[in-house]
């Protein structure tokens, strides 16, 4: 902030701030001032104090935010959304994907641990090159003769109408899809190229005019050891620290806990053929022998459509695994059974069985091992110090049919090495259902645990993703004494420990390499200092190697009933983000969250209800 007297004028008095008064401020009441004459009159401005404000004060942030908002507009940034952008300099695309980038920032003032810091991120918004009249008619077989169309009216939001926005009209032909298409998103080769275009290395890229200050805030962090994966036969799984990556290491090489697969089924689509199926799955054979699973010859069956597919998922429930092979517009179709179905299901798209495609034994290998983990089998596992800890992932997402319609998913770990789950769903349609629904689910959590240790965890650790920071204090009021209650009935002493997991952050870590030189942390880093917020018990972590630059997830401790130091509750965390079975490396957040998310977001958008309770013990959903 300003001394005592002093005018701040941005921008060639754009943005002007009137005097402030800092911790030396007079104890007035009121200060009145004469000012310029109009040619309606003078006018007198009487500028009243009210109070101080103090760095920490919410309403202290949200003025230098809005500064640095009006300095984004004045050097000719264009608001889109909630991040300015530069519309002048746009970069557009090949032919191939038509699609324009514009390139902007998203900025974040807060105060952190001993001081104020600003933030500063790239993001890009996506412009499709077609017309909403090329679309209908691409999309819908439609087209649009009336040139004389009538105006879309567009209800402008309450920040709009504050600003002056009354009425919105657009003009259909000059209307832009925004964002990436399914065609292009789905489409690895394509996602790759439009990468190159997005995606910085750490040092940042000269292509957008973006330099790094080189008085970046420095901060010492520590590094955690490389986790050993551990295997069959006490064998370990060799990879790099700085990659993460143990696909390699596994190969040849037996996984920890295996089911052989006896009784399941193949279904395969009309039009697929027969012959490249079966060859799929003799390399299947092969592929999982290497890694010390045992599968029997199936029952192949062809069906013609859609509802002989049903009929034959339905005659052979029971069996161990249901595998079908479809082509990619079926599998929304056939997901919506899943919520009726006893058996565990393995999809396959028909591209992923095509002879012709490359990397078929690699494929194989990976499907081998989900389906290794869907039949409740091991394949890995890292050491766990802690003992009689149960963890649980909960996320919540909402139904793509029915707007008022949420789903909440509870995932909790029922072995000591953290590498089996109980998974349940609960519908809620507000927070108080979501709450109480919660609740309940510990109840069944426990249960399941102690059905299979018979005995219950001294210690409950809650990684909770999705809460945004209006949220935090209603999680504090109400969910976390609601947890706390339904654990003191089933059995005294228990510790809970409640963690918020956020990945949309603005922050980014880097590497100092010497002589200017910047890199992505290594996997492993934590951050708990200089950064963090001064009101909370938080950390940041990187995880995992990705191209560009990486981004580390937020962790907010909300309740820590237990003995954990620091150290070894951030060395926990960082152990469970190794245990996700649907890929051979760390992951963004601990394995429980993922789980649970991807849990929520297959009932919110393909099964639209509560799926059987049969195959809560088993990890269909990944």
């Amino acid at each position: 902030m300003c001394n005592d007297e002093t005018e701040l004028e941005l921008l060639a008095g754009v943005a002007r701030v009137l005097p402030w008064y800092g911790a030396r401020a007079e104890r007035y009441t009121q200060r009145s001032a004469d000012v310029g004459t109009t040619s309606d009159g003078d006018y007198n401005i009487t500028v009243k104090f009210v109070r101080e404000l103090d760095s920490l004060d919410d309403q202290f942030i949200r003025i230098l935010n809005l500064i640095l908002r009006r300095c984004q507009a004045a050097i000719g940034l264009t608001l889109i959304g909630r991040h300015y952008f530069n519309v002048k300099n746009f970069q557009n695309l090949d032919a191939d994907l038509k699609m324009r980038v514009y390139p902007g920032v998203q900025t974040s003032i807060r105060q952190h641990e001993d001081k104020i810091l600003l933030n500063v991120d790239i993001v890009h918004k996506f412009q499709q090159q077609t017309s909403i009249l090329d679309h209908i008619r691409t999309k819908y077989q439609r087209t649009v003769n009336d040139l004389m169309q009538p105006l879309i009216y567009s209800k402008p939001t309450g920040r709009q109408l504050r600003s002056g926005l009354t009425e919105i009209y657009l003009v259909p032909e000059l209307m832009r899809l925004t964002g990436i298409p399914d065609e292009i998103r789905t489409n690895f080769h394509k996602m790759k190229r439009l990468v190159d275009f997005t995606k910085m290395g750490a040092p940042g890229s000269r292509a957008w005019g973006l330099k790094l200050n080189t008085n970046l805030v420095s901060l010492t962090s520590g590094v955690m050891n490389q986790e050993d994966i551990l295997l069959a036969g006490g064998m370990s799984a060799q990879y790099k620290a700085d990659d993460a990556d143990w696909s390699f290491g596994c190969r040849n090489k037996s996984m920890m806990v295996s089911i052989p697969l006896n009784n399941w089924v193949v279904l395969i689509g009309g039009r697929i053929n027969v012959a490249d199926g079966s060859a799929f799955i003799q390399m299947l054979q092969q592929a999982a022998r290497t890694v010390g699973m045992m599968i029997k010859p199936p029952e192949m069956v062809q069906s013609s459509g859609m509802h002989e597919t049903e009929q034959e998922i339905m005659k052979h429930q029971g069996c161990q695994m249901i595998m079908i092979i479809l082509d990619r517009a079926l599998q929304n179709n056939v997901i919506r059974l899943l919520y009726n179905v006893n058996s565990s299901l393995q999809f396959v798209l028909a591209s992923n069985v095509n002879p012709a495609k490359k990397g078929l034994m690699s494929i194989a290998t990976k499907i081998a091992i989900q389906m290794k983990a869907k039949l409740c089998g091991e394949p890995w596992q890292v050491k766990q110090p802690a003992k009689a800890t149960m963890v649980i992932g909960y996320d919540v997402y909402h139904d793509t049919v029915t707007a008022s319609k949420s789903y909440g998913a509870v995932v909790s770990s029922v072995n000591s090495q953290l590498t089996n789950y109980y998974g349940q769903v609960t519908e809620h349609n507000n927070k108080e259902e979501l709450s109480n629904n919660f609740a309940v689910c510990i109840q069944k959590a426990m249960k399941a645990y102690n059905e299979r240790n018979k005995c219950h965890p001294l210690n409950v650790v809650v990684y909770r993703d999705g809460v945004g920071e209006g949220q935090i204090e209603y999680v504090k009021q109400q969910k976390i004494p609601a947890i706390k209650s339904e654990l003191a009935k089933i059995a005294p002493g228990i510790c809970l420990v409640f963690v918020v997991v956020c990945k949309r952050i603005n922050t980014r870590i880097f590497r100092d390499m010497g002589s200017g030189g910047l890199a992505n942390p290594p996997p492993g880093t934590v951050a708990d200092k200089t950064i963090t917020l001064p009101y909370c018990y938080d950390f940041f972590l990187v995880s995992q190697k990705v191209r560009g630059t990486v981004s580390p997830t937020s962790y907010n401790i909300l309740e820590d009933g237990s003995t954990f130091s620091v150290d070894r509750l951030q060395c926990f965390t960082y152990k469970l983000t190794h245990l996700y079975f649907n890929w051979q490396g760390t992951v963004r957040v601990p394995a429980p969250c993922l789980y649970a998310h991807k849990l929520a977001y297959m009932t919110g958008t393909g099964t639209h209800s509560q799926p059987s309770p049969r195959v809560a013990d088993k990890l269909w959903f990944i």
